[in-house]
Parts: C-alpha cells; structure tokens; sequence
C-alpha cells in the first residue's frame, strides 16, 4: 500500500529539538514564548532524502499526535509555467498563516492574536511528501507559552532626529551546564519580516564567552543593555518618520540540558510611534496666481490660511482645498484664485510644533485695468492693421509709376 511519508514532531515553545531517523531531519522549538494579543512565530525546519523531489507536500500544525488540526495545506508541485502554490486546507479561526516555503525545507508559521487558552498547547508539525512509501512520525512536542499583556511593552514614542529604545525582557535558564548561546533578532512589520538587527552572545558558566554582531541595518541600532542579565532592549538612533510601526524581538537561547540541547525562544512585540513638530516645507506661488503651502508632522499637520486684512480663511472650501499625503507625513494646502492683493499667512500646526510663513500675492487685476489692457490692446491692432493698408497702397502706386 502507498502511504505518504510523513514526518511529525511537537512543537514546545522556548527550547530545539532535532530529530533524525530514515533520512529524515526535522528541528523545532521545544518552547515559544509570545505576548497576549500579539502575533508569534513557530518555527519548522525539515530535510527528507528526496533531494529532487517535485512532487506535493502537505504540511499539518496540529494539537498532539491525535489532536485538531489547527492548519493544514498543501504545497502543489510545478504547473505549466513551472510554478508552486499553496492551497490551505483547514485554518482554524483563520489565525494562522503560512511563512516558510517548504520547497525549502520549511514549515514555519506565524500565528495571529493569541490568546490565553492558547497558553500551554503543545504543537506538531506534520511534512507529507505524496507518493512515497512509510510513515514517520515522532511524540517529542513544542509548547506554546503566552505571557501576559504589559501596556508599556507594547507603545513607545520617539521624536524625529531623537532615539528611541524598544524593551526586550526575557528569562535565561539557570539550568544550562558550562555554556549557552543568545541570538537576539530584531524583525520588523511582521514577526519573520525584515531583519533590522542580528547579534549573537556565548554565555559560560561564570562570565561572558565573546559576542557578535552580524547585522545592524543603517548602523542606527544597538542594544542598550545587558543581554547577558536578560535584556535585549534595543535603541534606534536618529529617527524617521518612517521608522513607525511594529517591531518583533526573537530571542534564541541554546543550552544543554542533561543529556540533549535546546532553544528556547522568546518573542515580544513593540509599536513604535515616531512624533515630528508641524514644519512648512514649501511656501509658494504657481502658474494661475494660486498659492500652495505644503507642510510636514506627525501627527499630520493642520494648515490654516490668514488673509492680508488679517482675517482667517474657511479651510477645505472649493476656494482653500487641503490633500494629505500619508506617506509622506505631509499637508498640502492651496488659496485657488487669491481675491486680495498683498501678504497672506500659511500657518501650519500639530500638537509637537507650530510654524508659519508670508508669502506676497499679487491678487486679482481689477476690471478697470483689463479695460483698458483691451482698449489699448485694440488700438495696437488698429495701428497695425493701418499701417499696413497704407505701405500697400503706396507699394501699388509705386508699381503703376514704374509701369
């Protein structure tokens, strides 16, 4: 009978464990600690002796051996354009979603929200290859830890030009015999997006073994404290406003614990906000008279218009539209058509700053001057066209004289 082969371990949060039996490899945490209401990683990195294999791959996360399955999919072999897809099959609450490729030998996923009865499960990971013979299956398990929700590790506010640090507690075991090594990993947008920061520390018994730091995007980050005291809190210098949004700290501690090793993983998540004073950028005239006063902060900057006899204009009318432009963290303000002449103030103001900037207007020709713009304008044309009636009347008489 054909079965498929298929290689299952638990997943326990916070330590590895690695299994090899039939060709086959798998390596997962044996603990994964994450935050109450936050995303966290599960991590599942296998081999199988098929090294050209092209066919499917089904890959099951699951309560146990014998528990629900909490996602299951496939990973369909090459179609005509020679490309691979995933179809998801079950995926409870629709939490999970897929992040590592299994055609390279991965079966990570990412769980969203988690919850306290999420704390304590044990998880396994499941890799099927269609088609071939046997069944392989193991009990060791991950266990899944929710730690309980801390308002201060979840905001952290920075102004523009300044620093900011985001916190990273985490627990080292006091049970690792002779040595033990931390990775910290600083990841941001998602849990597995980009690697902002990547540094390595070899504990001993009685003191530190040695360090390295092997990723340190724009050399604008480093760690403020000691990792080995348990602290990766980490400090971005020279902020920008669009260094906003989630970061995700990974810390991997390996040790030997009796007789086998282990990673213990632990995971936390911190909203970075980064604040900036209003400040006008550009105060100009443009082609039609308008004028265009375009200002940037966070939060977004409001722009108010005051008029040369003092007075403070409707804002967002026909007359005084207003665009922001969220990407940029900018305010865009305009005076279509200025109705008077001289100087007209654009204020621009948030709850970090205030700045203002005059800009002269010509303001509007009166009906009396484009009268008499048209009048002269006609009586150049009546010139002209005169003058020239009169050089061909004389060049035709010319003509006939010579005749």
């Amino acid at each position: 009978m054909m079965l498929g082969a298929v290689l299952c371990t638990l997943v326990l949060s916070a330590s590895a464990f690695r299994l090899s039996r039939n060709g086959w490899t798998m390596e997962t945490p044996d603990t994964v600690t994450g935050r109450l209401g936050s995303p966290v990683t599960v991590y599942c990195k296998f081999t199988h002796p098929h090294p050209r294999y092209t066919g499917n791959i089904t890959i099951m996360w699951k309560a146990g051996r014998t528990g629900p399955v909490y996602i299951k999919y496939t990973n369909y072999g090459p179609d005509s354009q020679r490309k691979y897809q995933n179809v998801i099959d079950v995926n409870e609450g629709e939490r999970h979603r897929v992040i590592g490729n299994p055609r390279r030998n991965d079966a990570t996923i990412e769980i969203n929200q988690l919850r306290g009865e999420d704390n304590n499960k044990l998880w396994s990971c499941c890799v099927e290859l269609q088609g071939e013979d046997g069944k392989f299956e193991t009990g060791h398990g991950t266990r899944l830890i929710v730690a309980g929700h801390e308002e201060k590790l979840r905001s952290v506010t920075g102004t523009k030009g300044g620093d900011a640090t985001l916190p990273c507690p985490f627990a080292i075991p006091n049970t690792y015999q002779n040595r033990a090594t931390v990775t910290v990993l600083w990841r941001r947008g998602r849990p597995h997006g980009q690697l902002v920061f990547n540094y390595t520390l070899g504990l001993t018994a009685h003191t530190n073994s040695g360090e390295s730091e092997t990723v340190n995007e724009g050399n604008r980050y480093k760690l403020v404290r000691n990792v080995g005291d348990g602290d990766a809190s980490l400090k971005i210098r020279g902020l920008e406003l669009n260094d906003t949004g989630r970061y995700f700290c990974h810390v991997h501690i390996m040790f030997i614990k009796e007789t086998y090793q282990q990673d213990q993983v632990t995971q936390n998540m911190s909203r970075l906000q980064v604040v900036a004073p209003a400040v006008i950028l550009n105060l100009s005239l443009v082609a039609g008279g308008d004028i265009v006063c375009t200002a940037e902060g966070e939060p977004p900057a409001n722009i108010t218009w005051i008029d040369p006899e003092n007075n403070t204009l409707p804002i967002n009318t026909n007359h005084t539209p207003v665009t922001h432009v969220p990407d940029k963290h900018q305010t865009v303000g305009e005076i279509r058509g200025p109705r008077l002449r001289g100087t007209y103030h654009c204020v621009a103001e948030n709850t970090q700053g205030r700045d203002a900037r005059d800009i002269l207007a010509p303001g509007p020709q009166s009906n009396g001057g484009r009268t008499v713009y048209i009048m002269v304008s006609i009586v150049v044309l009546l010139v002209l066209v005169t003058a020239i009636i009169i050089w061909r009347v004389k060049r035709g008489r010319c003509l006939q004289t010579k005749v």
